[in-house]
């Protein structure tokens, strides 16, 4: 008899423990917890920015290609997705509408709201401002070491530096070996500088 309430005990902690992962999955994974707003394309420069929207389960990193006030590329960076690939094609339909406000991919809702929130990252990041250079380092492009990173001088060092697209990205802006360019960049985990915003001067 003791054996059997043993036995009882665990199949309800077991029976409970599905019930609240299924819930709390059921949560996270809640489209509706991410709330997606109208991007204004006015007055961007021409340029590549860096989009990343990440959650517990789902992340994506993308780059927004701008010209003359319109989207007319986004290359897809990352997408820690779990089932939701199929959600990647939203980032055509995008770019297409010019807008983020676009039919969400069915079975993949979730993803495809991440994608979203990572372009509209992006395009915030392009919004006009008045620039505090005090935040940037200036530094001198020596040139690419792959179109991933950057060589440059700073503070009299050659120094490498991580920037996804980086060729597309020099090109686009009309940067060229032995320019000086505005950088803001952090130092991950690996010691590598991680720049995620570059001016031209």
């Amino acid at each position: 008899m003791k054996k059997l309430i043993i036995a009882l005990i665990v199949i309800l902690v077991i029976v409970f423990a599905i019930i609240l992962g299924v819930y709390l999955l059921t949560d996270i994974l809640n489209p509706n917890n991410i709330q997606i707003n109208e991007i204004n394309l006015e007055g961007i420069n021409n340029g590549a920015y860096l989009g990343v929207y990440e959650t517990k389960l789902v992340k994506a990193t993308v780059t927004v290609h701008i010209y003359d006030e319109n989207i007319y590329k986004i290359d897809l960076l990352r997408h820690e997705n779990g089932l939701g690939k199929k959600a990647e094609i939203i980032l055509d339909k995008v770019t297409l509408a010019n807008s983020v406000m676009v039919d969400h991919i069915s079975g993949a809702t979730y993803s495809s709201m991440v994608l979203l929130k990572s372009v509209e990252d992006a395009i915030l990041k392009a919004q006009p401002e008045q620039v505090d250079f005090s935040e940037y380092k200036l530094v001198q492009l020596v040139g690419t070491i792959d179109n991933n990173s950057f060589e440059a001088i700073y503070n009299g060092v050659a120094t490498a530096f991580r920037y996804p697209m980086i060729e597309q990205i020099m090109e686009e802006l009309s940067i060229s070996d032995g320019d000086m360019i505005y950088i803001i960049c952090s130092v991950n985990e690996e010691q590598q500088n991680i720049v995620t915003k570059i001016i031209k001067k």
